[in-house]
């Protein structure tokens, strides 16, 4: 059932997709300079980014996947099926994998570990992005355009992804509301053949750490959701046994 369900989905996000292509729009030139940075810098403080970028835990579940995240040791645990489980280093970005109580053979754990890092680069980006507007290897540039109800601010942020993750070279374009909070973004990036296509950031929480996060992102006819959202000051405010993520780990990592 849930196969089915699953399918369906796709299927009316590829139908949404297509139907789009017609209506692609251009990338728009932004302005690079003093104005964009200060706009990053709103954004940043209404989302309180500081409380982010110091906590040390955070756990969600996106499209059917589960994630601790150690941000103290920048190791994640990836749960990719029920009794899946990737533990990441994301500074080496290697790992090891168990299914059940076993650890899985060198060829299987490679395959595993890569899909788990491919995972975790989209699923907290997906999550955490207005937290990345500044990360190296990013340029930053206003767009404007005309004030309206749909549009309360005249102006907007053009991110541009020069490197890192896994698909640089996207933009997207941050629309803000009076506070500075994002409402919603347009994408012009690799693995969508429309350009500018839309999804919304809804559903702001503010988590035990501080700091706001959207646990809510609507793209056409389809709703994806952040799960069991949390980020907090010490990992251990998260009150989840991960004893394979925090102990020393083996000394053979696969890629």
């Amino acid at each position: 059932m849930y196969q089915l369900i699953k399918t369906a989905v796709w299927l009316l996000l590829s139908i949404y997709l297509l139907s789009c292509a017609a209506l692609s729009d251009p990338l728009p030139e932004g302005q690079k300079g003093e104005k964009a940075e200060q706009l990053a810098q709103k954004v940043l403080k209404a989302l309180n980014a500081e409380a982010f970028f110091q906590a040390q835990g955070a756990r969600w579940s996106f499209r059917g996947r589960h994630y601790i995240w150690h941000k103290g040791l920048n190791r994640v645990r990836v749960q990719l099926g029920d009794d899946l489980f990737a533990y990441i280093d994301l500074n080496l970005q290697r790992g090891w994998a168990s299914q059940g109580r076993q650890r899985l053979n060198p060829q299987a754990e490679a395959k595993t570990i890569q899909k788990a890092i491919k995972a975790f680069n989209n699923d907290s980006f997906w999550a955490f992005a207005p937290f990345k507007i500044i990360d190296s290897g990013t340029q930053r540039a206003l767009v404007h355009h005309t004030q309206s109800s749909e549009h309360p601010s005249p102006t907007s942020l053009l991110v541009f992804y020069e490197s890192g993750g896994t698909t640089p070279g996207d933009h997207y374009l941050w629309y803000l509301d009076p506070t500075y909070r994002p409402y919603k973004w347009q994408m012009w990036v690799s693995i969508i053949p429309t350009g500018g296509v839309s999804s919304s950031w809804a559903k702001w929480k503010k988590t035990q750490s501080g700091a706001w996060v959207a646990q809510e992102h609507n793209l056409g006819p389809v709703t994806f959701e952040v799960k069991h959202l949390e980020v907090v000051t010490h990992f251990e405010d998260l009150s989840i046994k991960a004893p394979k993520l925090l102990e020393t780990w083996p000394k053979r990592l696969s890629f």
